[in-house]
């Protein structure tokens, strides 16, 4: 089954509340999410790169997450 892609901008508190998308996506229909960081309408604090880096180890360790990436705006998801 092709995981979801959610892509998501750089409010933590937002990005972490929006992690219940993939979890019941994974726990009602058993796809996985491919999960995009992007800085699209505003900007992180320290910097996008940063933030992935730290969030990497943690979102990569969640059964419900497929990927977890830099959004890349050349590509379409």
């Amino acid at each position: 089954m092709n995981p979801v892609n959610i892509l998501m901008g750089p409010k933590i508190g937002d990005l972490m509340h929006s992690l219940t998308v993939p979890a019941y996506y994974y726990h009602t229909l058993g796809r996985k999410t491919n999960f995009y960081l992007c800085e699209r309408y505003d900007t992180f604090s320290t910097s996008l790169e940063r933030t992935y880096e730290e969030l990497k180890p943690i979102l990569e360790a969640q059964k419900y997450i497929n990927s977890f990436e830099i959004y890349d705006q050349s590509k379409h998801i």
